[in-house]
């Protein structure tokens, strides 16, 4: 299981929505879009993360898998971090964790990093890489369009 929630993150990494387009079992426009504050944040802004799950359809659907998955700079080899974390346990990259949600139709909002102010001096930049997706609760197909961006902290 764990190789296969590691291919899957491996694959909303290097895969954009429209080359998925045709493989997902799903219908078109139904996916995960990420909302962050900024795309760079410096000491003193306000920071958070969010997913919007979007179904378009007249259909809810249940137990869907949805993956946050990040990293920081250039360590895609050794560092990929899964959200949610387990708060009474260590966050260790490569522990893989997803989120099981109820897709109803319109947007549903997924927190992922509640808003917090950034603290810091401001002089040490480093990009966060961010993934999200959805899978069939079986984990055999991707469900919906997945997103990714990239995120510039100021620390």
């Amino acid at each position: 299981m764990k190789n296969l929630m590691m291919g899957l993150a491996l694959m909303l990494a290097a895969c954009s929505s429209a080359a998925l387009a045709g493989t997902t079992l799903s219908p078109p426009d139904l996916g995960v879009e990420f909302r962050l504050s900024a795309p760079e944040v410096f000491p003193g802004d306000t920071v958070s993360i969010y997913v919007d799950v979007k179904n378009p359809t007249e259909e809810t659907y249940y137990g869907i898998p949805l993956f946050v998955v990040w990293t920081i700079e250039e360590d895609w080899d050794c560092c990929l971090y899964f959200w949610p974390f387990v708060p009474d346990e260590p966050w260790l990259a490569g522990d893989v964790h997803y989120y099981t949600i109820d897709v109803p139709p319109g947007v549903t909002e997924v927190e992922v990093v509640p808003p917090f102010l950034l603290k810091g001096i401001g002089y040490l930049p480093a990009t966060m890489y961010l993934f999200t997706g959805m899978s069939n609760p079986f984990f055999t197909n991707v469900f919906g369009s997945v997103d990714w961006q990239s995120m510039v902290w100021h620390f």
